[in-house]
């Protein structure tokens, strides 16, 4: 054989050979290797899955600013409403032909000032038959007559026992009008039931003269309460 001959030889083996090594890498990479025998393949782990997949993070939705307590405020109590006296009750009296005016009052009565007046307040007890001023008997009620001198005419209060029926209020030698003189706190009758009437019910017995004491005149007119 020549040399030319043993060249081609050569070129032709060379090349078998490199045709031989590339099949055998196809074939490599196109076969799927057997199972091997005894072992299970594990499925995919589905955390790496879902953190793979995780969705994505949502937006807080905001937050609404928390509603304030309400404060309420501590109110004082309201005042006990003050009770409201009934009406006074005049009634006509005559006692030996003189002209009066009974009153019924209900307790807690203020009587008042009906005009500007001096005036003086008489405190009398009923002893020996007899209706007596400037004494200070222990045990026998004492009974105060209130009396306004407006000048031209006077007029005065006759109410029950001091301290049982009567509380007397003014203090001055003078009053105004709407000026209190006394309040009924109980009730028992005018010191005129003992003193002359013993049917005499009212809690307060009132005359209205002239400056003379001898003429009488309506006293209904200037009887004032609250």
């Amino acid at each position: 054989m020549g040399e030319r001959a043993q060249i081609v030889m050569q070129v032709v083996v060379v090349l078998a050979v490199l045709a031989a090594a590339v099949a055998g890498i196809v074939y490599s990479v196109t076969t799927v290797p057997p199972p091997v025998a005894g072992r299970t393949i594990a499925p995919p782990d589905a955390s790496l899955i879902a953190s793979t997949l995780r969705s994505p993070t949502a937006t807080p939705a905001p937050t609404a600013p928390p509603t304030p307590t309400p404060t309420f405020a501590t109110l004082p109590p309201s005042p006990s409403p003050t009770p409201t006296l009934g009406p006074i009750e005049l009634l006509d009296y005559t006692n030996n032909g003189r002209l009066y005016t009974g009153v019924v009052a209900p307790v807690g009565t203020v009587f008042v000032a009906p005009f500007d007046a001096r005036v003086e307040v008489i405190v009398y007890q009923y002893l020996d038959g007899e209706p007596r001023t400037g004494t200070d008997v222990p045990g026998v009620p004492s009974y105060p007559y209130v009396v306004l001198n407006a000048g031209d005419q006077i007029l005065k209060f006759r109410p029950g026992a001091l301290e049982e029926d009567t509380e007397v209020l003014v203090q001055a030698s003078r009053v105004s009008a709407g000026d209190p003189l006394f309040r009924v706190i109980g009730d028992g009758p005018s010191s005129w039931h003992d003193f002359y009437d013993a049917t005499v019910g009212a809690q307060v017995i009132v005359s209205l003269t002239r400056s003379d004491e001898v003429t009488d005149l309506d006293a209904k007119p200037h009887i004032k309460a609250r």
